[in-house]
């Protein structure tokens, strides 16, 4: 890979964000080159992939969780006051994913080499971080003359998603991959948020480079394979995978002793956080209603803390209590709401803060029930599933035929049986109306199955087959995988450039 040069480039620079950096995908970015000639890319290195010298790093992976960046020192950046006003309105948030930070393991990545205080979950601490990502990105940005900024996945990392705001800014083209359950080795195409569920313009773009004839065609499988990731057996086995999930007793050690000289932070880190879990729990416990549940009533399972649904998806949101607290005061007369825990936040032994079981309890209709319901039964009686994003529940309850009403960013628009709020005002018109038509208890039946497989057809027509994430497998064995993703994601992003920015800038 070629390393920076300190002299500004006037050459147009494309930044790459994770996109093609692991081996197996490597090749797309010297499908790139050969698709935009005279076009500069920039990357981020990856451990363990060989150096291409068509891509120009502008930072490691091990220092980007921290912020430890050489030139943020060396070259004395700041942040452009005109640039932190306009990032103003995305502060809050920026700031709140730093839990992303905190919940990340710090001894595998690099801390700061230069003068820097050790990370410290904060307010000064994830402001220094912030200010220090936004300074060294920006920097970025200029340097390089990026027209255009393309990433492997929704920005969710903390780091990606300062370079995202940064970006959006800038006025400087942003577009990005989505692979999200059911519909995993499926991926989506969006260029902004407000996007998500609209499968217009990957149905385009797919469509227009089919009929010039230069995508790989799909495999002959996937069709047969996306309307089985939307069946019931799917959705139960990966909620149930989220409720048993843990690790295995090698991977713990490991990640115990490796690297050997932080063996006893790790230690006491992994004690407190089963220790603070424990007293969780036992919190939980002494406000949960077990029997005696409401006649009519609405399910609400939380997602896990600090994931991309609850800091990206749910961004309307300043925590899962607030959320509680709005669907509560949104409710049909004569309705209530059961709220559990996230099966995985359990197998994580992530605590809740101190206070946020009782908060959660003292809401007006509101009761919190413990796990070991099943929950077949409670989707089964209950008026309809709540849903903040996705999770494997909602595909559970929409194969049985109940209504699911989902909050913030979703890609569940044109499901059966789905009510997608967009607007904050429209909650309570979405329950209404569910609580109205809703009929208890609720079956399955071929007309929903039918409805399930023609939305699988939709997005099948609309997102790339394949994997961008870290370990892209080949779920199907199919010979031409790794082909069809290297060939299939740099037409999109070539075909994309071409009419966005190049367009643009010859206009």
């Amino acid at each position: 890979m070629v390393e920076l040069d300190n002299q500004a480039e006037s050459q147009q620079s494309i930044l790459l964000a994770k996109l093609g950096t692991q081996p197996q995908l490597s090749g797309i970015v010297d499908k790139l080159s050969e698709l935009l000639p005279g076009k500069q890319f920039l990357g981020i290195q990856v451990a363990g992939v060989a150096d291409s010298p068509n891509l120009t790093v502008v930072a490691h992976e091990r220092q980007l969780m921290l912020g430890a960046f050489p030139d943020w020192w060396n070259r004395q950046l700041y942040v452009d006051p005109d640039l932190y006003v306009r990032l103003q309105g995305r502060e809050s948030q920026l700031l709140r994913m730093v839990e992303r930070v905190a919940r990340h393991d710090v001894f595998q990545v690099d801390r700061p080499s230069f003068p820097a205080n050790s990370f410290s979950d904060g307010f000064d601490g994830r402001s220094q971080l912030l200010l220090r990502q936004i300074a060294f990105w920006d920097w970025v940005l200029r340097e390089y003359n990026v027209k255009a900024v393309v990433s492997q996945s929704l920005p969710h990392n903390f780091w990606d998603a300062v370079l995202h705001a940064v970006v959006e800014a800038r006025d400087i083209p942003y577009f990005y991959f989505h692979e999200v359950r059911p519909f995993l080795t499926s991926v989506y195409l969006y260029e902004k948020h407000s996007e998500m569920g609209d499968l217009q313009r990957g149905r385009e773009m797919i469509t227009t480079l089919s009929r010039q004839g230069v995508l790989v065609a799909d495999s002959q499988t996937r069709p047969e394979y996306m309307h089985k990731q939307v069946g019931a057996d799917q959705a139960i086995s990966h909620h149930e995978m989220g409720r048993k999930q843990t690790r295995s007793l090698r991977k713990r050690i490991w990640s115990l002793v490796s690297p050997p000289r932080h063996i006893p932070y790790k230690a006491m880190r992994a004690a407190r956080r089963r220790v603070l879990h424990g007293r969780s729990r036992r919190r939980e416990q002494r406000v949960t209603r077990s029997s005696n549940l409401p006649e009519r009533y609405f399910l609400l399972e939380l997602q896990i803390q600090g994931n991309a649904t609850n800091l990206v998806k749910g961004y309307m949101y300043g925590e899962p209590r607030e959320m509680v607290a709005h669907v509560a005061s949104s409710l049909p007369e004569g309705c209530e709401l059961l709220v559990r825990e996230s099966s995985r936040q359990r197998s994580r032994k992530q605590p809740r803060r101190e206070y946020f079981w009782k908060h959660v309890a003292a809401l007006p209709r509101v009761h919190v029930i413990p796990d070991d319901h099943e929950s077949n039964d409670l989707l089964k009686n209950s008026v309809g599933l709540i849903e903040l994003g996705y999770s494997s529940l909602a595909l559970e309850a929409i194969n049985l035929g109940v209504p699911v009403v989902v909050l913030g960013l979703t890609h569940l628009h044109g499901a059966p049986k789905t009510y997608v709020v967009s607007e904050y005002s429209s909650l309570s018109e979405a329950l209404q109306l569910v609580n109205v038509s809703s009929e208890i208890p609720h079956s399955a039946n071929d007309e929903t199955r039918l409805a399930l497989y023609a939305w699988a057809d939709k997005t099948r027509a609309a997102t790339i087959e394949g994997s961008l994430s870290s370990y892209p497998k080949n779920r199907s064995n199919d010979p031409h995988y790794q082909e069809r993703v290297v060939n299939n994601i740099a037409q999109v992003v070539a075909a994309w450039y071409k009419s966005r920015v190049a367009r643009q800038d010859s206009a």
